[in-house]
């Protein structure tokens, strides 16, 4: 999934998490844009039950789609045409701050975290 600026939607970002539920279960969970945008959305430009729902919220893009995987559903949450990098923080920080009651995600797992090279620092 591209994240960063694109050459066609600007600024994006994207986030998928696995979550022990069935396909059907995380799908009633996200079906309702207004539950996890904690509003409703300006419009609705797809739904396709058990798959994805694709959203217009405050001039961007939102989607939210579902996948089978093998520990549970992957639910994936794509925004785009986000007006500068900075706004990539903010909306999907709320995006994700709505979500997470509904779907408790597993465990994380352990990130080794390194030195960043001195030129980073």
């Amino acid at each position: 999934m591209a994240v960063g600026l694109t050459k066609d939607a600007g600024w994006e970002i994207g986030v998928r998490r696995t979550y022990p539920l069935s396909l059907e279960e995380a799908w009633s969970r996200v079906d309702d844009p207004a539950a996890w945008l904690g509003e409703e959305p300006d419009d609705v430009r797809s739904h396709r039950p058990l798959d994805r729902v694709r959203v217009g919220w405050r001039g961007t893009v939102v989607q939210v789609t579902v996948r089978e995987a093998k520990t549970g559903t992957t639910v994936g949450f794509h925004q785009e045409h986000l007006r500068s990098a900075a706004e990539r923080g903010g909306p999907a920080r709320a995006l994700e701050g709505r979500a997470r009651p509904p779907l408790r995600p597993r465990a994380r797992r352990q990130v080794k975290m390194i030195s960043p090279p001195a030129a980073m620092a």
